[in-house]
């Protein structure tokens, strides 16, 4: 029997406003950490917020290594993925020690996605759109879940119905 797998979220972005708060120029409400959770406490993981870093790779290398800090088994970024001025993920990543195993996938959405790995922590770059994000989630982060998850784990309990709540029996 193993423990519940630890997935640290960490939003990346300027741009991203906390639900409620209010808009200026350029900005957007911050939304992909809370599908990002739900999906993985779904799958039977245990969540941590590391909230958002701002756009430097001081603030996302200090984020990094709060996930090392919580234990994190899985750390998942979102924004910051792609190649412009303001996405500082990759070279955070490379900068705290990760091995990026692939960085850019030929998919739509999707493309900006990444994957490393320090030490036993894996790491999940997902874009920032939060369409994108979810998708690349539900594909890339369940089955990594999934993989993760104690033997014997109820987290396809039945809900009353014929039906499992989950594909994996």
């Amino acid at each position: 029997m193993r423990r519940k797998p630890k997935v640290a979220i960490l939003a990346t972005g300027d741009e991203l406003v906390m639900p409620g708060e209010p808009l200026g120029p350029g900005q957007i409400v911050y939304s992909n950490g809370y599908a990002l959770r739900a999906l993985a406490r779904a799958e039977g993981a245990e969540t941590v917020d590391l909230g958002i870093a701002a756009d430097s790779v001081d603030a996302t290398t200090d984020g990094i290594r709060r996930a090392r800090k919580a234990g994190a088994d899985i750390l998942i970024t979102t924004g910051g993925a792609s190649v412009g001025d303001h996405d500082l993920v990759k070279r955070s990543l490379e900068a705290e020690g990760v091995t990026i195993a692939f960085w850019r996938i030929a998919m739509r959405p999707g493309k900006p996605m990444m994957h490393g790995r320090s030490g036993a922590m894996r790491v999940i770059g997902l874009p920032g759109n939060p369409v994108s994000s979810y998708v690349c989630a539900f594909l890339f982060l369940v089955p990594l879940i999934r993989r993760s998850r104690p033997r014997g784990h109820p987290s396809c309990a039945r809900d009353g119905a014929a039906r499992p709540r989950c594909g994996r029996q």
